[in-house]
C-alpha cells in the first residue's frame, strides 16, 4: 500500500468516525431534549396534584368547621329565644367535641407545659413568681392559656406562670 492509499484510508476512517461521532451527538442532544421536556411535565404534574391535595384538605376541614358554625348558630338561637340553660349547656358542650375532634384528627395537640422549663422562644410568660421551693429556676409552675403544636411548628404559644428561685437563693 502507498502512503496516498494509507492516507486516503486514514481520513476516510476519520471521516467516518467524525459522522458516528456527529450522529451520536446529534441523538444525545435530542435526548436531553427529551428528558428536559419530561422533567418540565413531571414538574406541572406534581404541582397539580399538590394544588389538588391542599384544594382536598380545605375542602375537608371547611366542611367540618360548616357543621360547627351551624351548630354555634343554633345555640345563639337558643340564647336569643331565651331557651332552657341546659339544652344551651349541652349544644355547647357538643360544639366543643366537635371542635377537638377536628383538632385531633388534623394532628393539633395541646402542649403539656406545667414543670417543664420555660423556654421564651416556645412559651409566653405572663407572671413570675418567687418559690423558694423549686428546685430549678425558671420552671413553669402554672398554665394561664394553652398552647397548641402541629407536628413540629407551635400554632398557639402557651400562656404561662414561671418560678423563680428567690433572689437570695439564685447561685
Amino acid at each position: 500500500m502507498t502512503q496516498e492509499e494509507t492516507s486516503g484510508t486514514a481520513q476516510e476512517e476519520a471521516s467516518r468516525v467524525e459522522n458516528k461521532l456527529e450522529e451520536e451527538n446529534k441523538e444525545l442532544k435530542e435526548r436531553l431534549l427529551y428528558l428536559r421536556a419530561e422533567i418540565e411535565n413531571m414538574k406541572r404534574l406534581i404541582n397539580k396534584e399538590v394544588e389538588k391535595a391542599k384544594a382536598e384538605t380545605t375542602e375537608r376541614i371547611m366542611s367540618r368547621i360548616i357543621n360547627i358554625y351551624e351548630n354555634m348558630k343554633r345555640a345563639v338561637n337558643d340564647i336569643e329565644q331565651g331557651n332552657n340553660p341546659f339544652r344551651l349547656a349541652e349544644g355547647i358542650k357538643l360544639i366543643l367535641k366537635e371542635v377537638e375532634s377536628l383538632l385531633k384528627s388534623e394532628g393539633v395537640k395541646k402542649m403539656d407545659v406545667v414543670g417543664k422549663q420555660f423556654d421564651p422562644f416556645i412559651h409566653e410568660a405572663v407572671a413570675f413568681v418567687e418559690d423558694p421551693a423549686i428546685e430549678n429556676d425558671n420552671t413553669i409552675i402554672e398554665e394561664i392559656d394553652p398552647g397548641y403544636t402541629l407536628g413540629d411548628r407551635i400554632l398557639k404559644p402557651p400562656k404561662v406562670k414561671v418560678a423563680r428561685k428567690p433572689k437570695t437563693q439564685q447561685e
